[in-house]
């Protein structure tokens, strides 16, 4: 089996695990209250104060493009092809079964969220969530890769490109970095 097909696989088992926690693989709706580039936009001179002040909330969608558990809580990226807004996952805080989807996502898929904007202590534009939706799998992605002995430590660079529900896909839209682990 080679390494696309066992990717592959392993996220249409995750398909299996969202249907039984009754969860719908295939949606087909989700009313986002702003795009992101709309809400950085919106919010992106806001001071945390205000932010703090003001509370407001919000309902995102986008692809998963970075993802960071530490342990009940989690650190993402979600991205709409032209800007990226960081969202916060805690799971005390988090509507059931969201947590759970958390476990099961992949950079790469598709969600949604709602809860409030806030800034991080390193003044970062987040969403923290109490509401996470599962909007689309990306099954045909394979974005890890097995690096062994001499490649270890070294930084691989790639380029993001999205795709929109009709299939069409849009311009080489950021690039990213990772260090690959030994």
């Amino acid at each position: 089996m080679s390494e696309t097909t066992g990717i592959y696989e392993q996220r249409r088992g995750k398909l299996e695990a969202l249907s039984q926690l009754g969860v719908n693989p295939y949606p087909s709706r989700y009313d986002p209250s702003h795009s992101i580039t709309e809400a950085v936009a919106e919010f992106g001179t806001t001071s945390a104060e205000d932010l703090e002040a003001s509370v407001p909330r919000i309902r995102v969608a986008g692809r998963l493009v970075a993802l960071r558990g530490h342990g009940k809580t989690a650190f993402g990226h979600l991205s709409d092809g032209a800007t990226r807004l960081q969202i916060y996952l805690r799971k005390d805080t988090l509507e059931p079964p969201g947590f759970q989807i958390f476990k099961l996502l992949d950079v790469g898929d598709y969600i949604g969220v709602a809860g409030k904007v806030f800034r991080t202590r390193t003044g970062e534009l987040s969403v923290m969530a109490n509401e996470l939706t599962f909007l689309a799998i990306d099954t045909r992605t394979p974005y890890t890769t097995d690096f062994i002995g001499a490649d270890g430590g070294k930084t691989a660079h790639y380029m993001l490109r999205w795709v929109n529900t009709k299939g069409e896909q849009g311009p080489w839209s950021e690039t990213a970095s990772a260090t690959i682990g030994a």
